[in-house]
């Protein structure tokens, strides 16, 4: 198996002496497979090749079942599962045999053995299992991007600034293609032998089937029983799936005797004695691979004959003469000496093209012509089977895998070795990269080879940013080539600790980064490694057990400036402010000392603790210092560091209520993606992103970051991260009034009782809804509960928002002298902490309880900085006020409406009821400095209309035919343009005529971007 596959957008490259450059070829495609094994996957489209499988009826239906779920728009996940031989490629073959009659769009593949350490080996034989053309126009913009990003993934290196893919990781590019392709057909995803499959396309199909349950997906996988163990690539993955209860699985067990006569009748001229019937099941135990190939044994050996339609086993074999491994390779036995030997060699290679014979005469004693001899034999006893044009494999991976076990340890050695050097010599065209050449050269080696081991390195070195599992994966290997007493065990466990974290395995990165921890005493690496393992502890919500961890490890690191900083930010979390404060102190007083990659770790966390707590003075100069880093004129400053700068900039803008600067400083970390790639570990760029959205009212969009972003979250364990997400989710959908949904998300509390934060927080958002629903007697003794933890714990933030929400319950309950106290205690807060979200607060409670004169002028400032929500509820409030409130009803509910805002839009129109006034049409507020219209270019009016149907950027991308970043970049350009900040603002202003535009018929297709 190689990874240069069928689809890919690189350049073939001149090798230099001595090196193995990757070189792109096309691999096996769909097509028809005329020396088709039994139960091998087809294309696809193509009719049934074979009888249908005995015994299978039940576990058939069960995938059928799945299957009608799945058409009618409920995505389906199914493992199936059974040792080797018992029938699993055969019973997904019934099953994409089946689906022909739904119009149904089949991407199916199978697992290879070396697919392991090359990311998305398997995804690209997915992909190339269906030509491009089947896909429809908006599908193939996203798989372009794809290629991209999967080009990138293999050769080591980063997408072009041209090139969108690199905005985005290659696995969730892969949910919005199957996205895309779901939205105008049924789509099946077959991968046969996932246990052998890699990392990140393991990933990448458990994403898309978490985050495309809504849609009709069908996820159809199989592996081997004793594959599916706790600590594989498999059980993280498909396995969590499937654990999760997202999945459903389908055993398949031994046939019982009456099957298993069946099976064999239908090999057979006519039908079995019950002596034959009972030789054959001893020997194959039900498994129906062998049950064919003893049969064929049998036959071969002239051991049954057939008299009058009936078969009869000649004499008395004793029972176990005829073993499983005897029957399976009977036919390899049968070969002549030439084909015995070519097929050995072959099972090293596994797969093997036509134009790789150069290669097998390189590593066997044969000349050309006896290996074409021995292939032409190999293949008309279906030893091997042709799967595309050119491309040979064994007919069973099984008899791959015995043939290869018969192999003693030398001589696979010696194969390998042999495999490795003829890379060398094959012209370019022969389509074998450098993972694959690293994987023989691997085989190859004897402990402590270091040619080897510098091999593997390279591998590792060329993967560990675009695909990190990978890397992991390269490094475990060179871990196993190393000796145990090796001084540079501890630095590789290291490197593939962080390799794992950045893969967004936590759990894995942690159990990998105590090893190496005790492994080394000191060093720049083992600070990274400490930091890795508190990280991913952290990340995962176990408080206790990082805190733990860094108090121990403290005075083992050069600088504890980040670690002390990350201390208090458990603590502030954990309700414990004091000692928050004065680790904070501690981490402030030393955080100008370390370099600026590190500074930023260490301001990120001051600037977190001080809003948790409190302290706006503090969280400015955390803020204004990531910003100054930011700016990238550090001297040595790495890209990656400054965009994380930007973006725990941009999070901590948002979260304190820093719009304007938070927007723009959002922009320019959006605008360094194409040089860095996608980063965000911490899940800091998506908050921020759809808080920023929540505040501009662009709720729908907020929603999908969210969405999108918490599904990676989840499945790869970061509850913390996930957490905070999923509040913020839940806050948009009460104001949406979708309180069942909210309520579903509290259901189940991502974080442990010890996150005092979280559990206020939590309490809060559950309270809203018992709000909401008119529970006002429980919504208040929760709040106060909460309020007393809050105060106690010093938690600020915490504390704002139970006032919030008490203020909130007295105008529902009509107790505006409650409503009076608490908002008098907000304002008593925002004074103290400066932190303008609790500011902001105390301003609005003012406006609700009557302040007109300052609700006029912040609604006025609100309306100008694009914070739609909160002028909304300014509007709505000072209707109550004010002698003519339509204007206020009008715009209130004009923008409730427009942002989905159902928990708040009768409420306005309610009243405007009440008084009797018409509110279907909201103000006028030309921003032009000319007081018209604003004239816009053809495709600035297309992007406008585009917008008004409520598409998202990608889907706009896909009508206009430009990249989902370039749409961000044009959409931008028009906001600037037109003096709006948010698409809700722009299809507000297009809807009352303030920007001119044309009815769509009107619309000629874009020639020329919008200036």
């Amino acid at each position: 198996m190689v990874t240069s596959r069928r689809y890919s957008t690189a350049r073939v490259e001149q090798a230099k002496p001595g090196i193995v450059l990757p070189i792109r070829t096309p691999r096996p495609g769909p097509g028809p497979r005329p020396d088709d094994r039994p139960g091998e996957p087809g294309p696809a489209g193509q009719p049934p090749a074979r009888a249908r499988s005995v015994g299978r009826e039940l576990p058939l239906a069960r995938l059928l079942d799945n299957l009608k779920s799945a058409l009618s728009g409920t995505g389906r996940t199914c493992l199936i599962t059974g040792e080797a031989g018992i029938g699993k490629t055969r019973l997904i073959q019934e099953l994409l045999d089946r689906a022909q009659a739904h119009d149904c769009l089949v991407l199916s593949g199978k697992a290879q053995d070396y697919d392991h350490g090359i990311a998305y080996a398997s995804l690209r034989d997915l992909l190339a299992s269906v030509p491009a053309d089947d896909f429809d126009e908006a599908s193939r913009v996203i798989f372009t991007d794809l290629l991209q990003a999967l080009d990138a993934a293999v050769l080591g290196r980063r997408a072009g600034p041209d090139q969108g893919a690199g905005l985005q990781p290659a696995y969730l590019l892969a949910t919005k293609f199957f996205s895309s392709l779901c939205l105008h057909r049924p789509v099946i995803i077959a991968l046969d032998d996932a246990h052998l499959s890699d990392d990140e396309t393991l990933t990448a199909l458990s994403l898309a089937a978490r985050h495309l349950a809504q849609l009709p997906l069908f996820l159809v996988v199989s592996t081997r029983l004793d594959k599916w163990v706790p600590g594989s690539r498999f059980a993280a993955t498909i396995g969590r799936l499937i654990d999760s209860g997202l999945g459903a699985v389908v055993d398949l067990g031994p046939l019982d005797p009456e099957d298993t006569t069946a099976l064999i009748a239908a090999d057979l001229p006519g039908r079995p004695d019950e002596r034959l019937t009972a030789y054959v099941y001893s020997q194959s135990r039900g498994n129906p691979l062998f049950t064919r190939q003893a049969l064929r044994s049998l036959q071969e050996l002239s051991a049954i004959r057939a008299e009058h339609g009936v078969w009869y086993l000649v004499g008395n074999p004793a029972t176990g003469s005829l073993s499983r491994r005897a029957a399976l390779l009977h036919r390899v036995f049968q070969q002549d000496r030439p084909g015995r030997e070519l097929a050995r060699v072959m099972s090293a290679f596994r797969r093997v093209h036509l134009d790789h014979l150069g290669a097998l005469e390189a590593v066997t004693d044969m000349n050309r012509e006896a290996i074409e001899e021995a292939f032409d034999a190999l293949t008309r006893a279906s030893i091997i089977t042709r799967v595309s044009m050119g491309w040979y494999e064994f007919a069973h991976p099984l008899i791959a895998e015995v043939l290869y076990n018969d192999l003693g340890p030398l001589e696979r050695r010696r194969l390998h070795k042999l495999i490795a050097e003829s890379f060398s010599d094959r012209p370019l065209a022969a389509g074998v990269d450098v993972l694959e050449w690293t994987t023989h050269v691997a085989e190859a080696a004897t402990p402590g080879d270091p040619v080897a081991i510098a091999a593997v390195l390279n591998a590792a070195q060329l993967t560990r940013n675009t695909a990190p599992l990978s890397a992991a994966t390269w490094y475990a290997r060179a871990l196993d080539l190393l000796p145990p007493e090796a001084p540079e065990r501890g630095g590789l466990l290291s490197r593939q600790a962080i390799a794992l974290w950045k893969g967004s395995r936590p759990e894995a990165a942690v159990e990998v980064g105590r090893r190496a921890l005790a492994a080394q005493d000191s060093g720049d690496l083992r600070t990274r490694t400490l930091a890795t393992v508190i990280n991913a502890t952290y990340a995962m919500g176990r408080y206790n057990d990082a805190l733990t961890l860094v108090s121990g490890q403290l005075h083992s690191v050069a600088d504890p400036a980040p670690f002390l900083a990350q201390q208090a930010l458990m603590l502030a979390h954990m309700g414990r402010a004091g000692d928050a404060v004065r680790q904070l102190d501690q981490a402030q007083a030393r955080a100008g000392a370390g370099p600026a990659g590190e500074q930023v770790v260490t301001y990120s966390f001051v600037g977190h603790v001080s809003n948790c707590l409190g302290d706006f003075a503090r969280a400015s100069v955390a803020m204004d210092r990531l910003m100054e880093i930011g700016q990238g004129k550090e001297p040595g400053l790495a890209r990656g560091a400054q965009l994380s700068a930007l973006e725990s900039a941009s999070y901590l803008l948002a979260v304190t209520g820093c719009l304007p600067q938070a927007r723009a400083t959002m922009a320019k970390a959006t605008g360094l993606l194409p040089e860095t790639g996608w980063q965000d570990v911490g899940g800091q760029y998506i908050y921020a992103k759809a808080k920023i959205e929540v505040m501009t009212g662009a709720w729908a969009d907020a929603l999908e970051t969210i969405r999108s972003g918490a599904i990676s979250l989840e499945f790869a364990g970061l509850r913390n991260n996930l957490a905070w997400l999923r509040l913020l989710e839940v806050e948009i959908l009460t104001d949406q009034a979708q309180l069942d949904e909210a309520a579903r998300i509290l259901e189940t509390p991502l974080l442990p009782p010890e996150c005092a934060l979280y559990s206020v927080l939590h309490q809060v958002r559950a309270a809203r809804i018992a709000t909401a629903l008119g529970q006002h007697g429980e919504a208040g003794r929760m709040l106060l509960e909460q309020l007393r933890v809050a105060q106690d714990g010093g938690m600020a933030e915490a504390h704002r928002r139970c006032l919030e929400a008490l203020v909130d319950l007295g105008l529902a309950t009509g107790d505006h002298d409650a409503a009076a106290r608490y908002g008098a205690q907000l304002r008593d807060l925002g004074t103290r902490t400066g932190i303008p979200a609790t500011i902001t607060a105390a301003d609005m409670a003012d406006i609700a309880l009557g302040d007109v004169a300052a609700g006029e002028r912040l609604v006025a400032e609100y309306e100008a900085e694009g914070r739609l929500f909160f002028a909304a509820q300014a509007h709505y409030y000072l209707a109550a006020f004010v002698p003519e409130p339509d204007e206020h009803l009008s715009r209130a509910v004009e923008l409730f409406t427009s942002m989905g805002a159902q928990l708040w839009t009768p409420r306005a129109a309610s009243q405007a009821k009440l008084l009797g006034l018409a509110v279907s049409g909201g103000r006028r507020r030309p921003r032009s400095k000319t007081g018209g219209p604003k004239t816009l270019s053809q495709t600035e009016i297309q992007l406008v209309q585009l917008l008004r149907q409520g598409l998202t950027n990608r889907q706009i991308s896909a009508v206009m035919h430009y990249s989902a970043k370039t749409i961000e970049v044009y959409v931008s350009r028009l906001y600037q343009k037109v003096g709006y900040h948010s698409r809700l603002e722009l299809v507000l202003a297009a809807e009352r005529g303030e920007i001119s535009v044309l009815p769509p018929e009107d619309l000629a297709l874009p020639t020329t971007p919008p200036s």
